[in-house]
């Protein structure tokens, strides 16, 4: 049984990937001390990941988009280095990807150097507005405020929600206010769920741990394994059991 524990503009091109950091963005200080996007990883990527090839007739419904902390912070003041992979973060991202873009939502930061981020917006996605106490902590007995929105528990307990209403997987939670919750729901069309082994992961990113699987550094491993399989993005994990994850990849 699987055990839970657990989200100026510029699209990225492979042309991103080139002479970047181990952050997977192009290194934009020229300070030898500027912080690094996530920890060093001593094996990069050795092969730039492969365009991504949507299904003949398809469009992508997802987009890596650049952005900063200082830009972010402008759509929710508590998305800052120091906490890249927290709810401040989340809701900056999602507000940047529908106010400025025009697009269904987004997510993030799922990599970042210095200022510059990354990030993920969504062309298509359904936004749905849950309970907590009632909807979320029926899925997940952790996921009860938000407190614990980007915590392992909100993760597993939203895309489990989502799929029991017929989505095949989805994200949470991004905005939140008393016992309300927002997260999104992704169709087949739009999302494919894989299990992944943690070593398999660190391939992508080696200090992404299964005991912090929520963290900015899996978000980026997962983000990075999804791109190389062809798809425009992913994130994860969002169930865990052991020593595999589930990362839900994006079209």
């Amino acid at each position: 049984m699987r055990m839970i524990l657990i989200a100026s503009v510029v699209v990225l091109s492979t042309l991103g990937f080139q002479n970047c950091s181990d952050s997977g963005l192009p290194d934009t200080s020229n300070s030898t001390t500027a912080a690094s996007a996530v920890p060093s990883n001593p094996n990069p990527f050795l092969i730039p990941p492969p365009v991504p090839q949507p299904t003949a007739g398809a469009q992508p419904q997802s987009q890596l988009v650049m952005s900063s902390f200082t830009e972010l912070a402008t759509y929710h003041p508590a998305c800052n280095s120091s906490a890249p992979s927290g709810s401040g973060c989340m809701v900056a991202a999602s507000r940047l990807c529908h106010q400025k873009m025009g697009l269904a939502g987004g997510y993030g930061v799922v990599e970042y150097n210095g200022d510059a981020t990354q990030i993920v917006c969504l062309k298509s996605a359904t936004s749905l507005t849950v309970s907590f106490s009632t909807q979320l902590a029926a899925q997940h007995p952790g996921c009860t405020s938000g407190a614990a929105a980007t915590m392992p528990a909100c993760y597993a307990a939203s895309n489990r929600y989502c799929i029991s209403k017929g989505y095949a997987g989805g994200l949470g939670v991004l905005e939140f206010n008393n016992d309300s919750a927002q997260i999104f729901c992704f169709s087949s069309a739009v999302l494919a769920a894989t299990d992944l082994s943690i070593d398999k992961l660190e391939t992508y990113l080696n200090t992404c741990l299964i005991s912090n699987p929520t963290d900015v550094t899996c978000l980026a491993a997962s983000k990075r394994y999804c791109v190389a399989q062809g798809f425009s993005a992913g994130y994860g994990m969002v169930e865990e059991s052991g020593t595999t994850g589930q990362v839900n990849c994006l079209k």
